[in-house]
């Protein structure tokens, strides 16, 4: 051995190479079973906030005889700041406007649109907690998604809006598919619908899907907003969630109220 060469200069052995290298896969396993964990809690957070606000919705509906927006009686008969809907039986973009395709519904226009309104019905009876009636016709939810004051959901910058319209379903199924409900829709976005403010890759969507309910994305009671369909899923396609496109969030779902 050369004499410049001490014991303190020698390399890793094998076992001590084998060794950082498990420890290693550990970290990396336990930081992606971890992100596992949390994408499992907010997709079953997300859930639970579907059921409050549909059970809420269903005793306003009961209680008034008339959807949380749509009420035309809700400044006098719920609170003062709650804009008076035209109860024509749909929570529309704007007074007036009956429900359409669900795709083109941008879901929120304004403090007076009928579907912002909604959660400040919801609110301001007493049915939904989680938001502070003011004295004007916002409603504040911590954390809520913008630009407007609306439920947050568990993931960054999302909340619930809502679209009150058809929902056409497959190519196969054909008319007996379309649903014309309240939708609660999962967005970035209040005012726009576009991939670019899509909450959730199509890995997610998808497990939300099969989770809770046909796995489909134009059938059952969660569904494709139909935006990006190429990845989303659409009439004739499932959710795409192979490696090549699951890291990118372009997909939007909508939740039946019905």
């Amino acid at each position: 051995m050369p004499s410049y060469m001490s014991r303190d200069q020698r390399g890793f052995t094998l076992i001590e190479m084998s060794i950082v290298l498990v420890i290693i896969g550990l970290i990396v396993g336990g930081i992606l079973k971890g992100q596992e964990v949390i994408e499992s809690a907010r997709q079953k957070n997300v859930m639970a906030l579907y059921d409050q606000i549909r059970a809420a919705q269903n005793t306003f509906l009961d209680r008034y005889k008339a959807l949380p927006g749509d009420y035309n009686e809700a400044s006098t008969k719920i609170h003062s700041s709650v804009v008076d809907g035209n109860r024509n039986g749909y929570v529309s973009e704007s007074t007036g406007v009956a429900g359409t395709n669900v795709s083109s519904i941008a879901a929120a226009n304004g403090a007076s649109g009928e579907n912002y309104m909604y959660f400040q019905g919801l609110v301001a009876s007493g049915l939904f907690a989680g938001g502070q009636l003011t004295t004007t016709t916002a409603t504040v939810f911590s954390g809520g998604a913008t630009p407007s004051a609306l439920p947050p959901a568990p993931w960054s910058n999302t909340g619930l809006t809502v679209a009150h319209g058809t929902h056409t379903g497959t190519a196969t199924g054909g008319a007996a598919s379309a649903v014309t409900t309240v939708w609660l829709r999962l967005a970035t976005s209040a005012t726009t619908v576009a991939s670019a403010n899509a909450p959730l890759t199509a890995a997610s969507a998808f497990q939300i899907d099969q989770k809770f309910d046909d796995g489909l994305p134009e059938t059952g009671r969660i569904r494709n907003m139909d935006v990006n369909s190429g990845v989303c899923g659409g009439a004739t396609t499932d959710y795409k969630i192979t490696a090549a496109v699951s890291g990118a969030r372009e997909c939007d779902l909508i939740f039946s109220t019905d």
